[in-house]
């Protein structure tokens, strides 16, 4: 099986090519905010002189740069995401080994107790036993569900980043290409407050999406280790049951 994002597929979209492309619009947006304010042709407008042939070639290099982008986003998040991650997949086993656990052959299987023990240091032995055996028997078909969840969960986790800071750029944009495209100088003060006073009233309306979005990104964490947790004891309830 191919890990998410090897190749470029629906799940690459989602994971890392979307927040990539993301970015690039906020760098475009960037420079040209600079390019609006000294009065300079913006980007939008030299799109008609472009040839079929160089828009093909543009096209290619936004996608290059775009799951660049996306990868690079995917590894800084990793820095900050990666110990709430690991609690949540200790809950995830912890909560499906709890439940589950009992149906298995506490005869044959005395070395797994740890399975349902309470004490936190069994937690790391927990994860390591389910992740190992969820390597050596998970099909391909399982991997596949399992890397779906997974691209949308790194997507969420990236976009959970991108969402406050491209709203404020994004609008900042816009309002800043309407105000110059239609009004006077003497009026740009009162246009710039009416501008950052738009800024406050969305980030407050967009505060449920965003928190939306948090909730989202642990559930569909979570729901992945849960699968895996899920693979690996109904492995041994198989055996525990049906073998002699």
């Amino acid at each position: 099986m191919k890990e998410p994002g090897e190749k470029i597929d629906l799940s690459t979209l989602i994971a890392y090519l979307l927040p990539g492309l993301i970015i690039l619009m906020m760098v475009l947006a960037t420079v040209d905010s600079s390019r609006l304010i000294t009065g300079r042709s913006s980007f939008i407008r030299l799109l008609p002189s472009v040839s079929g042939p160089q828009l093909v070639m543009i096209a290619g290099s936004v996608l290059i740069a775009g799951y660049t982008c996306g990868l690079l986003l995917d590894l800084f998040a990793h820095r900050f995401f990666d110990p709430p991650q690991d609690r949540i997949r200790e809950d995830a086993y912890a909560e499906v080994c709890t439940s589950l656990a009992a149906l298995i052959d506490a005869d044959r299987y005395r070395a797994l107790r740890f399975l349902t023990h309470p004490d936190p240091q069994t937690d790391e032995m927990r994860s390591s036993f389910v992740d190992t055996m969820f390597y050596h028997y998970a099909t391909p078909q399982q991997w596949e569900r399992q890397n779906w969840s997974w691209a949308f969960y790194e997507s969420s986790r990236n976009l959970s980043i991108l969402f406050l800071p491209a709203y404020c750029l994004f609008s900042f944009y816009l309002l800043l290409g309407v105000t110059l495209t239609s009004l006077t100088l003497s009026a740009l003060g009162s246009s710039v407050l009416c501008a950052a006073i738009t800024l406050g009233i969305g980030v407050v309306i967009l505060k449920w999406p965003y928190q939306w979005l948090k909730e989202y990104r642990g559930r569909i964490c979570k729901v992945y280790y849960k699968h895996r947790a899920y693979i690996v004891i109904g492995l041994l309830i198989d055996r525990s049951l049906f073998q002699p």
